[in-house]
Protein backbone atom coordinates (compact mmCIF):
# COMPACT_ATOMS: atom_id res chain seq x y z
CA UNK A 1 0.00 0.00 0.00
CA UNK A 2 1.11 3.65 -0.50
CA UNK A 3 2.68 5.71 2.10
CA UNK A 4 -0.62 7.53 2.27
CA UNK A 5 -2.96 5.04 2.73
CA UNK A 6 -2.51 4.28 6.29
CA UNK A 7 -4.10 7.82 6.72
CA UNK A 8 -7.91 7.89 6.70
CA UNK A 9 -10.26 10.51 6.14
CA UNK A 10 -13.93 10.81 6.66
CA UNK A 11 -15.84 13.51 4.95
CA UNK A 12 -18.96 14.71 5.83
CA UNK A 13 -22.04 16.64 4.47
CA UNK A 14 -24.36 17.16 7.39
CA UNK A 15 -28.02 17.65 6.78
CA UNK A 16 -28.74 21.20 5.01
CA UNK A 17 -32.74 21.55 4.87
CA UNK A 18 -35.90 20.21 6.29
CA UNK A 19 -37.08 20.52 2.61
CA UNK A 20 -36.59 16.67 0.49
CA UNK A 21 -33.43 17.89 -2.22
CA UNK A 22 -31.67 14.83 -3.52
CA UNK A 23 -28.30 16.88 -4.99
CA UNK A 24 -25.54 14.89 -4.69
CA UNK A 25 -22.62 17.07 -3.34
CA UNK A 26 -20.02 18.22 -5.79
CA UNK A 27 -17.33 19.56 -3.72
CA UNK A 28 -17.08 17.03 -1.60
CA UNK A 29 -17.25 14.63 -4.29
CA UNK A 30 -14.19 16.44 -5.90
CA UNK A 31 -12.18 16.85 -2.20
CA UNK A 32 -12.59 13.07 -2.85
CA UNK A 33 -11.21 12.42 -6.30
CA UNK A 34 -8.43 14.78 -5.56
CA UNK A 35 -7.33 12.75 -1.99
CA UNK A 36 -7.86 9.16 -3.98
CA UNK A 37 -5.63 10.63 -6.92
CA UNK A 38 -3.00 11.18 -3.71
CA UNK A 39 -3.83 7.50 -2.67
CA UNK A 40 -5.24 9.02 0.84
CA UNK A 41 -8.13 6.30 2.03
CA UNK A 42 -11.42 8.43 1.95
CA UNK A 43 -14.65 7.90 3.24
CA UNK A 44 -18.03 10.18 2.37
CA UNK A 45 -21.01 10.93 4.10
CA UNK A 46 -24.22 12.49 2.83
CA UNK A 47 -26.31 12.71 6.26
CA UNK A 48 -28.57 14.65 4.15
CA UNK A 49 -29.76 12.10 1.94
CA UNK A 50 -30.26 9.85 5.01
CA UNK A 51 -32.21 12.60 6.32
CA UNK A 52 -34.44 12.55 3.41
CA UNK A 53 -34.78 9.25 2.99
CA UNK A 54 -34.41 7.35 5.91
CA UNK A 55 -36.05 9.90 7.96
CA UNK A 56 -38.68 7.78 9.98
CA UNK A 57 -35.67 5.75 11.39
CA UNK A 58 -33.54 9.07 12.58
CA UNK A 59 -36.25 11.52 13.23
CA UNK A 60 -39.45 11.73 15.00
CA UNK A 61 -42.19 12.50 12.82
CA UNK A 62 -42.56 16.11 13.58
CA UNK A 63 -38.71 16.91 14.11
CA UNK A 64 -38.22 18.28 10.06
CA UNK A 65 -41.14 20.52 10.68
CA UNK A 66 -39.60 22.77 13.60
CA UNK A 67 -35.86 22.08 12.57
CA UNK A 68 -34.82 26.02 11.54
CA UNK A 69 -36.83 27.02 13.73
CA UNK A 70 -35.55 30.00 16.63
CA UNK A 71 -36.61 26.81 19.13
CA UNK A 72 -34.60 24.59 17.32
CA UNK A 73 -31.00 27.14 17.24
CA UNK A 74 -31.68 27.88 20.93
CA UNK A 75 -31.47 24.31 21.46
CA UNK A 76 -28.44 23.43 19.39
CA UNK A 77 -26.90 26.76 21.50
CA UNK A 78 -27.97 24.92 24.93
CA UNK A 79 -26.42 22.16 23.92
CA UNK A 80 -23.54 23.64 22.67
CA UNK A 81 -22.81 25.38 25.99
CA UNK A 82 -23.81 22.46 28.77
CA UNK A 83 -22.67 19.75 26.57
CA UNK A 84 -25.54 17.88 27.26
CA UNK A 85 -26.93 15.70 24.67
CA UNK A 86 -29.78 14.06 26.44
CA UNK A 87 -32.34 15.78 24.99
CA UNK A 88 -34.61 15.56 21.64
CA UNK A 89 -32.11 16.55 19.41
CA UNK A 90 -28.89 15.52 21.58
CA UNK A 91 -30.44 11.95 20.81
CA UNK A 92 -30.96 12.34 17.13
CA UNK A 93 -26.79 13.40 16.61
CA UNK A 94 -25.87 10.20 18.54
CA UNK A 95 -28.16 8.03 16.44
CA UNK A 96 -26.63 9.55 13.34
CA UNK A 97 -23.40 9.21 14.55
CA UNK A 98 -23.30 5.93 15.92
CA UNK A 99 -24.37 4.86 11.98
CA UNK A 100 -20.82 6.40 11.05
CA UNK A 101 -18.03 4.15 13.19
CA UNK A 102 -15.59 7.43 12.90
CA UNK A 103 -13.17 6.25 15.63
CA UNK A 104 -11.09 4.34 12.49
CA UNK A 105 -10.27 8.17 10.96
CA UNK A 106 -7.56 10.07 11.56
CA UNK A 107 -9.22 12.95 10.40
CA UNK A 108 -12.61 14.13 9.46
CA UNK A 109 -14.17 17.22 7.40
CA UNK A 110 -17.42 18.56 7.32
CA UNK A 111 -18.65 20.52 4.12
CA UNK A 112 -20.78 23.13 5.15
CA UNK A 113 -22.68 25.40 2.50
CA UNK A 114 -25.58 26.34 4.96
CA UNK A 115 -26.35 27.79 8.41
CA UNK A 116 -28.41 24.69 8.99
CA UNK A 117 -25.58 22.43 8.16
CA UNK A 118 -23.12 24.35 10.12
CA UNK A 119 -25.41 23.79 13.21
CA UNK A 120 -25.41 20.05 12.35
CA UNK A 121 -21.66 20.29 12.06
CA UNK A 122 -20.82 22.11 15.46
CA UNK A 123 -23.34 19.34 17.33
CA UNK A 124 -21.32 16.73 15.89
CA UNK A 125 -18.09 18.15 16.11
CA UNK A 126 -19.31 19.08 19.68
CA UNK A 127 -20.27 15.21 20.56
CA UNK A 128 -17.25 13.39 18.54
CA UNK A 129 -14.73 15.41 20.68
CA UNK A 130 -16.68 13.99 24.01
CA UNK A 131 -16.20 10.39 22.98
CA UNK A 132 -12.95 10.46 20.56
CA UNK A 133 -9.93 12.78 19.79
CA UNK A 134 -10.21 12.53 16.29
CA UNK A 135 -8.62 16.35 14.32
CA UNK A 136 -11.84 18.03 12.81
CA UNK A 137 -11.71 20.23 9.79
CA UNK A 138 -14.84 22.75 8.23
CA UNK A 139 -15.00 23.77 4.75
CA UNK A 140 -17.56 24.62 2.17
CA UNK A 141 -18.86 28.17 0.75
CA UNK A 142 -20.92 29.02 3.89
CA UNK A 143 -17.40 28.43 5.93
CA UNK A 144 -15.22 30.86 3.42
CA UNK A 145 -18.51 33.37 3.49
CA UNK A 146 -19.45 33.89 6.84
CA UNK A 147 -16.93 31.38 9.15
CA UNK A 148 -15.77 34.27 10.92
CA UNK A 149 -19.03 35.29 12.35
CA UNK A 150 -18.97 31.91 14.36
CA UNK A 151 -16.21 32.17 16.92
CA UNK A 152 -17.55 28.83 18.53
CA UNK A 153 -16.76 26.69 15.88
CA UNK A 154 -13.31 26.48 17.41
CA UNK A 155 -14.69 25.50 20.52
CA UNK A 156 -15.67 22.23 18.52
CA UNK A 157 -13.65 21.95 15.69
CA UNK A 158 -9.99 22.17 14.93
CA UNK A 159 -9.46 23.79 11.78
CA UNK A 160 -11.51 25.98 8.86
CA UNK A 161 -10.14 26.02 5.53
CA UNK A 162 -11.33 28.49 3.06
CA UNK A 163 -11.81 28.87 -0.38
CA UNK A 164 -10.36 25.59 -2.47
CA UNK A 165 -9.61 22.89 -0.07
CA UNK A 166 -8.08 20.61 -2.20
CA UNK A 167 -4.33 21.67 -1.91
CA UNK A 168 -4.57 22.70 1.66
CA UNK A 169 -6.42 19.78 2.99
CA UNK A 170 -3.05 17.77 1.50
CA UNK A 171 -0.86 20.04 2.82
CA UNK A 172 -3.05 19.96 6.07
CA UNK A 173 -2.50 16.04 6.36
CA UNK A 174 1.24 16.50 6.02
CA UNK A 175 1.29 19.14 8.80
CA UNK A 176 -0.63 16.30 11.26
CA UNK A 177 2.00 13.81 9.99
CA UNK A 178 4.70 16.26 11.01
CA UNK A 179 5.86 16.92 7.86
CA UNK A 180 5.70 20.67 7.68
CA UNK A 181 4.83 23.45 9.92
CA UNK A 182 1.09 24.60 10.48
CA UNK A 183 1.95 28.13 8.97
CA UNK A 184 2.87 26.18 5.59
CA UNK A 185 -0.78 25.11 5.28
CA UNK A 186 -2.49 27.35 2.69
CA UNK A 187 -6.11 28.92 3.32
CA UNK A 188 -6.08 27.44 7.09
CA UNK A 189 -7.45 29.40 9.87
CA UNK A 190 -6.71 27.67 12.95
CA UNK A 191 -6.02 28.57 17.37
CA UNK A 192 -2.77 28.92 18.24
CA UNK A 193 -1.55 30.27 22.18
CA UNK A 194 -5.55 30.83 22.42
CA UNK A 195 -4.85 33.43 19.36
CA UNK A 196 -7.16 33.37 16.21
CA UNK A 197 -4.42 32.19 12.92
CA UNK A 198 -5.11 33.06 9.23
CA UNK A 199 -2.33 31.58 6.73
CA UNK A 200 -2.40 33.49 3.10
CA UNK A 201 -4.93 32.15 0.91
CA UNK A 202 -3.65 30.63 -2.40
CA UNK A 203 -6.01 30.28 -5.94
CA UNK A 204 -5.51 26.81 -7.30
CA UNK A 205 -6.86 26.74 -11.35
CA UNK A 206 -10.07 25.31 -12.27
CA UNK A 207 -8.15 23.24 -14.56
CA UNK A 208 -6.94 21.54 -12.39
CA UNK A 209 -9.91 19.91 -10.08
CA UNK A 210 -10.59 16.24 -11.09
CA UNK A 211 -13.99 14.54 -12.27
CA UNK A 212 -15.75 13.94 -9.00
CA UNK A 213 -15.77 10.79 -7.13
CA UNK A 214 -18.85 9.80 -5.55
CA UNK A 215 -17.84 6.09 -5.08
CA UNK A 216 -18.99 5.49 -1.76
CA UNK A 217 -22.34 7.76 -1.68
CA UNK A 218 -25.73 5.50 -1.90
CA UNK A 219 -26.15 6.80 -5.24
CA UNK A 220 -29.69 4.69 -5.56
CA UNK A 221 -31.44 7.24 -2.88
CA UNK A 222 -30.31 10.10 -5.55
CA UNK A 223 -33.12 8.99 -7.74
CA UNK A 224 -35.69 10.75 -9.08
CA UNK A 225 -39.05 9.70 -9.94
CA UNK A 226 -39.94 12.29 -12.60
CA UNK A 227 -36.97 11.72 -15.12
CA UNK A 228 -37.03 8.95 -16.93
CA UNK A 229 -34.24 6.40 -17.57
CA UNK A 230 -31.03 6.25 -14.89
CA UNK A 231 -32.87 8.98 -13.39
CA UNK A 232 -30.08 10.62 -11.24
CA UNK A 233 -28.64 14.35 -11.79
CA UNK A 234 -25.02 14.35 -11.72
CA UNK A 235 -23.48 17.99 -10.86
CA UNK A 236 -20.34 19.30 -12.65
CA UNK A 237 -18.50 22.30 -13.07
CA UNK A 238 -17.06 23.70 -16.18
CA UNK A 239 -16.58 27.62 -15.13
CA UNK A 240 -16.20 29.86 -12.08
CA UNK A 241 -16.91 33.09 -11.82
CA UNK A 242 -19.51 35.51 -12.73
CA UNK A 243 -19.02 38.96 -14.87
CA UNK A 244 -22.28 40.47 -12.82
CA UNK A 245 -21.97 42.18 -9.84
CA UNK A 246 -25.43 42.07 -8.67
CA UNK A 247 -26.11 44.14 -5.64
CA UNK A 248 -27.08 41.48 -3.44
CA UNK A 249 -25.15 38.72 -4.08
CA UNK A 250 -22.44 37.00 -2.13
CA UNK A 251 -21.02 34.82 -4.95
CA UNK A 252 -18.28 37.12 -6.00
CA UNK A 253 -16.34 37.16 -2.82
CA UNK A 254 -15.81 33.48 -3.14
CA UNK A 255 -15.12 33.11 -7.24
CA UNK A 256 -13.17 36.32 -7.41
CA UNK A 257 -11.01 35.41 -11.16
CA UNK A 258 -13.32 34.31 -13.86
CA UNK A 259 -12.20 30.42 -15.15
CA UNK A 260 -13.02 28.00 -18.61
CA UNK A 261 -12.28 24.91 -18.07
CA UNK A 262 -10.54 23.43 -21.10
CA UNK A 263 -13.02 21.67 -23.99
CA UNK A 264 -10.66 18.85 -24.13
CA UNK A 265 -10.89 18.53 -20.16
CA UNK A 266 -14.77 18.83 -19.92
CA UNK A 267 -15.25 16.48 -23.19
CA UNK A 268 -13.21 13.84 -21.09
CA UNK A 269 -14.62 14.37 -17.73
CA UNK A 270 -18.23 14.27 -19.13
CA UNK A 271 -17.75 10.87 -21.36
CA UNK A 272 -15.73 9.45 -17.94
CA UNK A 273 -18.57 10.36 -15.81
CA UNK A 274 -21.38 9.27 -18.59
CA UNK A 275 -19.53 6.10 -18.63
CA UNK A 276 -18.91 5.60 -14.57
CA UNK A 277 -22.04 6.14 -13.41
CA UNK A 278 -24.17 4.88 -16.57
CA UNK A 279 -25.83 8.32 -16.45
CA UNK A 280 -27.38 11.00 -19.19
CA UNK A 281 -28.20 13.66 -16.92
CA UNK A 282 -26.09 16.71 -15.83
CA UNK A 283 -26.72 19.52 -13.44
CA UNK A 284 -23.84 22.14 -14.35
CA UNK A 285 -23.07 23.79 -11.01
CA UNK A 286 -21.50 26.91 -12.95
CA UNK A 287 -22.43 30.49 -11.44
CA UNK A 288 -23.97 31.58 -14.47
CA UNK A 289 -22.76 29.35 -17.84
CA UNK A 290 -23.05 32.37 -20.50
CA UNK A 291 -20.13 34.58 -18.99
CA UNK A 292 -18.60 34.28 -22.57
CA UNK A 293 -20.79 33.66 -25.92
CA UNK A 294 -17.75 32.73 -27.41
CA UNK A 295 -16.81 29.81 -25.18
CA UNK A 296 -20.53 28.86 -25.02
CA UNK A 297 -21.17 28.49 -28.17
CA UNK A 298 -17.85 26.75 -28.59
CA UNK A 299 -19.00 24.14 -25.37
CA UNK A 300 -22.25 23.46 -27.40
CA UNK A 301 -20.68 22.89 -30.91
CA UNK A 302 -18.12 20.42 -28.71
CA UNK A 303 -20.92 18.17 -27.49
CA UNK A 304 -23.12 17.96 -30.85
CA UNK A 305 -20.16 17.36 -33.10
CA UNK A 306 -18.93 14.58 -30.55
CA UNK A 307 -22.58 13.37 -29.81
CA UNK A 308 -22.20 13.43 -26.12
CA UNK A 309 -25.62 12.71 -26.29
CA UNK A 310 -26.15 14.20 -22.71
CA UNK A 311 -28.92 16.31 -20.89
CA UNK A 312 -27.93 19.20 -18.74
CA UNK A 313 -29.56 21.95 -16.84
CA UNK A 314 -27.81 25.19 -15.43
CA UNK A 315 -28.07 28.15 -14.38
CA UNK A 316 -27.73 31.78 -17.18
CA UNK A 317 -28.10 35.49 -16.73
CA UNK A 318 -30.08 37.87 -19.38
CA UNK A 319 -27.93 39.70 -21.33
CA UNK A 320 -26.03 37.58 -24.75
CA UNK A 321 -28.63 34.69 -25.00
CA UNK A 322 -29.74 35.25 -28.58
CA UNK A 323 -31.97 33.10 -30.52
CA UNK A 324 -28.86 30.87 -32.57
CA UNK A 325 -26.82 30.32 -29.08
CA UNK A 326 -29.82 29.50 -27.79
CA UNK A 327 -31.17 26.83 -30.19
CA UNK A 328 -27.58 25.45 -30.33
CA UNK A 329 -27.65 25.16 -26.48
CA UNK A 330 -31.00 23.01 -27.52
CA UNK A 331 -29.32 20.87 -29.68
CA UNK A 332 -26.24 20.77 -27.63
CA UNK A 333 -28.36 18.74 -24.89
CA UNK A 334 -29.53 21.47 -23.19
CA UNK A 335 -33.22 20.67 -20.84
CA UNK A 336 -33.49 23.78 -18.39
CA UNK A 337 -32.47 27.55 -17.75
CA UNK A 338 -32.51 28.72 -14.81
CA UNK A 339 -32.44 32.51 -14.48
CA UNK A 340 -32.56 35.59 -12.02
CA UNK A 341 -34.67 37.60 -12.94
CA UNK A 342 -35.81 39.29 -9.76
CA UNK A 343 -38.09 42.06 -11.18
CA UNK A 344 -39.95 43.53 -13.78
CA UNK A 345 -39.17 47.08 -13.04
CA UNK A 346 -36.35 48.33 -14.49
CA UNK A 347 -35.74 50.84 -11.72
CA UNK A 348 -35.63 48.25 -9.03
CA UNK A 349 -33.29 45.86 -12.27
CA UNK A 350 -30.62 49.13 -12.36
CA UNK A 351 -30.12 49.39 -8.34
CA UNK A 352 -29.54 45.67 -8.47
CA UNK A 353 -26.78 46.73 -11.01
CA UNK A 354 -28.62 43.18 -12.77
CA UNK A 355 -27.13 44.94 -16.29
CA UNK A 356 -30.69 44.04 -17.89
CA UNK A 357 -33.62 45.55 -18.42
CA UNK A 358 -37.42 43.72 -18.05
CA UNK A 359 -37.62 44.19 -21.97
CA UNK A 360 -34.52 41.83 -22.48
CA UNK A 361 -35.53 39.50 -19.93
CA UNK A 362 -38.56 39.28 -21.63
CA UNK A 363 -37.02 38.55 -25.30
CA UNK A 364 -34.95 36.17 -23.39
CA UNK A 365 -38.03 34.08 -21.81
CA UNK A 366 -39.71 34.46 -24.93
CA UNK A 367 -36.38 33.08 -27.28
CA UNK A 368 -35.53 29.97 -24.47
CA UNK A 369 -39.08 29.36 -25.13
CA UNK A 370 -39.05 29.16 -29.04
CA UNK A 371 -35.60 26.79 -28.68
CA UNK A 372 -37.99 24.68 -26.44
CA UNK A 373 -35.80 25.39 -23.39
CA UNK A 374 -37.88 25.07 -19.96
CA UNK A 375 -37.27 27.32 -17.40
CA UNK A 376 -36.78 28.25 -13.69
CA UNK A 377 -37.33 32.20 -13.02
CA UNK A 378 -36.55 33.75 -9.42
CA UNK A 379 -38.00 37.03 -8.56
CA UNK A 380 -36.95 38.76 -5.41
CA UNK A 381 -39.80 41.26 -3.22
CA UNK A 382 -39.29 44.05 -0.96
CA UNK A 383 -35.40 45.05 -2.11
CA UNK A 384 -34.61 48.56 -0.85
CA UNK A 385 -36.55 51.57 -1.84
CA UNK A 386 -39.24 49.22 -3.97
CA UNK A 387 -42.21 51.06 -4.44
CA UNK A 388 -45.78 49.75 -4.91
CA UNK A 389 -45.41 50.42 -8.82
CA UNK A 390 -42.29 48.37 -8.63
CA UNK A 391 -44.60 45.57 -7.64
CA UNK A 392 -47.07 46.22 -10.39
CA UNK A 393 -44.53 46.14 -12.79
CA UNK A 394 -43.02 42.76 -11.90
CA UNK A 395 -46.84 41.86 -11.67
CA UNK A 396 -47.41 43.30 -15.06
CA UNK A 397 -44.27 40.73 -16.17
CA UNK A 398 -45.29 37.92 -15.35
CA UNK A 399 -48.79 38.18 -16.75
CA UNK A 400 -46.83 39.46 -19.88
CA UNK A 401 -44.82 36.51 -19.92
CA UNK A 402 -46.94 33.63 -18.57
CA UNK A 403 -46.63 31.34 -21.74
CA UNK A 404 -42.75 31.37 -21.41
CA UNK A 405 -42.45 31.04 -17.71
CA UNK A 406 -42.47 27.34 -16.61
CA UNK A 407 -41.31 27.66 -12.95
CA UNK A 408 -41.10 30.45 -10.50
CA UNK A 409 -39.45 30.56 -7.21
CA UNK A 410 -39.95 34.09 -5.38
CA UNK A 411 -37.59 35.34 -2.04
CA UNK A 412 -38.02 38.29 0.37
CA UNK A 413 -34.96 40.60 0.06
CA UNK A 414 -32.08 39.51 2.52
CA UNK A 415 -28.85 42.05 2.76
CA UNK A 416 -26.32 39.36 3.66
CA UNK A 417 -22.78 40.20 4.91
CA UNK A 418 -20.16 39.98 2.15
CA UNK A 419 -22.99 41.95 -0.33
CA UNK A 420 -21.82 45.37 -2.36
CA UNK A 421 -25.23 46.47 -1.00
CA UNK A 422 -23.46 45.46 2.93
CA UNK A 423 -20.29 47.32 1.78
CA UNK A 424 -21.63 50.27 0.81
CA UNK A 425 -24.98 50.71 2.22
CA UNK A 426 -25.66 54.36 1.68
CA UNK A 427 -24.75 54.16 -2.46
CA UNK A 428 -27.76 51.79 -2.51
CA UNK A 429 -29.67 53.68 -0.12
CA UNK A 430 -29.45 51.94 3.26
CA UNK A 431 -28.47 52.79 6.11
CA UNK A 432 -28.15 51.56 10.27
CA UNK A 433 -27.65 48.06 9.44
CA UNK A 434 -28.55 46.04 12.67
CA UNK A 435 -27.20 42.45 13.45
CA UNK A 436 -30.06 39.80 13.34
CA UNK A 437 -30.34 37.84 16.21
CA UNK A 438 -31.40 34.48 14.58
CA UNK A 439 -28.56 34.33 11.51
CA UNK A 440 -25.55 36.56 12.16
CA UNK A 441 -24.99 37.03 8.04
CA UNK A 442 -28.41 38.65 7.64
CA UNK A 443 -29.02 42.39 8.48
CA UNK A 444 -32.39 44.34 9.28
CA UNK A 445 -32.01 48.22 7.53
CA UNK A 446 -33.44 50.98 7.26
CA UNK A 447 -34.25 52.98 3.56
CA UNK A 448 -31.99 56.12 3.50
CA UNK A 449 -35.24 58.00 2.86
CA UNK A 450 -38.34 55.88 2.89
CA UNK A 451 -38.86 52.93 5.41
CA UNK A 452 -37.85 52.13 8.77
CA UNK A 453 -37.11 48.20 9.54
CA UNK A 454 -40.65 47.56 10.64
CA UNK A 455 -42.71 49.43 8.26
CA UNK A 456 -39.69 47.29 5.68
CA UNK A 457 -40.84 43.74 7.25
CA UNK A 458 -44.44 44.60 6.43
CA UNK A 459 -43.95 46.10 3.40
CA UNK A 460 -41.87 42.89 2.46
CA UNK A 461 -45.02 40.66 3.33
CA UNK A 462 -47.41 42.52 1.21
CA UNK A 463 -45.04 42.61 -1.77
CA UNK A 464 -44.57 38.61 -1.68
CA UNK A 465 -48.10 37.81 -1.29
CA UNK A 466 -49.02 40.29 -4.29
CA UNK A 467 -46.33 38.48 -6.43
CA UNK A 468 -47.68 35.18 -4.64
CA UNK A 469 -51.12 36.20 -6.20
CA UNK A 470 -50.04 37.08 -9.70
CA UNK A 471 -48.14 33.44 -10.21
CA UNK A 472 -51.41 31.97 -8.86
CA UNK A 473 -53.65 33.73 -11.35
CA UNK A 474 -51.57 33.47 -14.08
CA UNK A 475 -49.43 30.57 -14.23
CA UNK A 476 -50.66 27.57 -12.98
CA UNK A 477 -47.25 26.72 -11.77
CA UNK A 478 -45.93 26.40 -8.31
CA UNK A 479 -44.13 28.71 -6.27
CA UNK A 480 -41.67 28.45 -3.32
CA UNK A 481 -42.68 28.22 0.20
CA UNK A 482 -43.80 29.99 3.11
CA UNK A 483 -41.55 32.16 4.53
CA UNK A 484 -38.98 31.93 1.64
CA UNK A 485 -36.05 34.44 1.77
CA UNK A 486 -33.16 35.07 -0.71
CA UNK A 487 -30.24 33.65 2.29
CA UNK A 488 -32.58 30.51 1.07
CA UNK A 489 -31.90 31.06 -2.09
CA UNK A 490 -27.87 30.37 -0.91
CA UNK A 491 -29.01 27.46 0.02
CA UNK A 492 -30.72 26.11 -2.87
CA UNK A 493 -28.16 26.95 -5.05
CA UNK A 494 -25.82 24.83 -3.63
CA UNK A 495 -23.23 26.56 -4.38
CA UNK A 496 -20.01 24.28 -3.95
CA UNK A 497 -17.07 25.77 -3.18
CA UNK A 498 -14.04 23.25 -2.63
Amino acid sequence: MDKNGSFKLKLIFPCWCPRPFKHIPYGMGVLAAFLRNNNYRVEQEDLHIKFDCHGHYFFPLNFKMVIYTSEFIEEVRRILETGTFKCRLGLIIDKLLDSLCLDKFNLIGFSINTDLQLYFALLFSRRIKQNIGIPIVFGGSFVTLYGHLYSEIFNCADYMIVGDGRVPLVKLIDYLNNKITISEVPNLIYKEDKELRVNPREHYPLEEVPAPDFDGLPLDLYRIRLLKGNNIVFPYQITRGCTNRCSFCVYTCIDQKLEFKSYDKVLADLRYMKEKYNSKIFRFCDDTINNSYEYLEGLCDLFIKNKLDIYWGVFAKVGNLDKHILMKMKQAGCQLLEFGIESGSNDILMRMNKGFTAEEASETLKYAAEAELRNRVFFITGSPNETKEDIKKTVGFIRRNKKYIHSVEEFNFSLVYGSPIYFNPERHGVTNLMPNKQYRFIFAFNESDGLKWEQKQKQQKTSQKKIKRAISRYMNIGFSGKNASLFSRVRMKLKQVL
